[in-house]
C-alpha cells in the first residue's frame, strides 16, 4: 500500500509532524497492534519509532519515510534510542527475524541466538533485544523488562497448556484452532511460541504447518 498522504503534506511544512492520526492508524493495523521489537500486545501506550535515525529531524527524508516508521512501545523506543542502534537493526518488514534469530525463553529468561550465519545486523539486533528483555542495570528499565518477560511467561504458559490438551486429544478441532491462533504471527510474542514448536517439530509435526503463514 502507498504511504499515507498526510506524510507528504506534513513533510512540506516547516514544522510538520509524521505523528498524524492517519499514520498512527496505519501502523497499528500493519503491525497488528504490537511492538515490532518486543512483540508486547496489546499496547496500552505506543510510539512511532524510526528504524534508521533521522538525527533529530536533520534528515527530513528519513524522518518522513513511510518505510522507516514502525510501531513501538515506549520501553523499546527508549532502548533503541542509542547511537549504536541508529542503523543496522533488522528490518522485520523486509526480512523475517525468525529466519535469522532463535527466540527462546529458558528458565524465566529470554535467550537469543543466531539461527544461521552471524552478521553485523543479526548481532546488533540480538544485543538490542537482550537489553530490552533482560535489562538489569537501571531501576525503571528493570521493571519494564520484567513486565515484558512476565507477559511472555503468561503467553508461553497458554501455549504449553494448549499443547498439553493437544497431546491428550490430537483430533480436537477446537484445540487445533486455538493453537493456530496462538502460533499466528499476529499473536503476542509469536516468535517465541513459534520457535518452541519449531524446536519440537518431531513431537508436534502436525502443528508445523501453522508456522507457514
Amino acid at each position: 500500500m502507498p504511504a499515507p498522504e498526510s506524510l507528504e503534506i506534513e513533510k512540506a511544512k516547516k514544522s510538520g509532524t509524521y505523528n498524524t492520526p492517519e499514520v498512527v492508524e496505519r501502523l497499528k493495523d500493519d503491525f497488528d497492534g504490537k511492538c515490532y521489537l518486543c512483540e508486547l500486545k496489546p499496547l496500552m501506550d505506543f510510539q512511532i519509532e524510526h528504524l534508521k535515525s533521522h538525527h533529530n529531524g536533520k534528515d527530513r527524508d528519513l524522518e518522513f519515510d513511510w518505510n522507516n516508521l514502525f510501531l513501538a512501545c515506549p520501553h523499546c523506543n527508549k532502548e533503541k534510542n542509542k547511537r549504536e542502534y541508529d542503523i543496522g537493526i533488522i528490518d522485520c518488514c523486509l526480512v523475517d527475524p525468525e529466519i535469522l534469530i532463535k527466540f527462546n525463553f529458558v528458565n524465566q529468561k529470554v535467550v537469543l541466538e543466531p539461527a544461521d550465519a552471524l552478521n553485523d545486523n543479526v548481532s546488533k539486533t540480538i544485543k538490542l533485544l537482550d537489553e530490552i528483555y533482560n535489562d538489569s542495570q537501571a531501576g525503571m528499565k528493570v521493571y519494564e523488562s520484567k513486565a515484558r518477560t512476565d507477559a511472555l511467561k503468561h503467553e508461553m504458559n497458554r501455549l504449553f497448556k494448549a499443547l498439553s490438551g493437544y497431546k491428550n486429544n490430537p483430533d480436537d478441532k477446537i484445540i487445533k484452532r486455538y493453537l493456530q491462533v496462538l502460533l499466528g504471527r499476529k499473536s503476542a510474542f509469536a516468535a517465541f511460541k513459534r520457535q518452541y514448536v519449531r524446536d519440537n517439530a518431531v513431537e508436534y509435526d502436525d502443528l508445523v504447518k501453522y508456522l507457514d503463514d
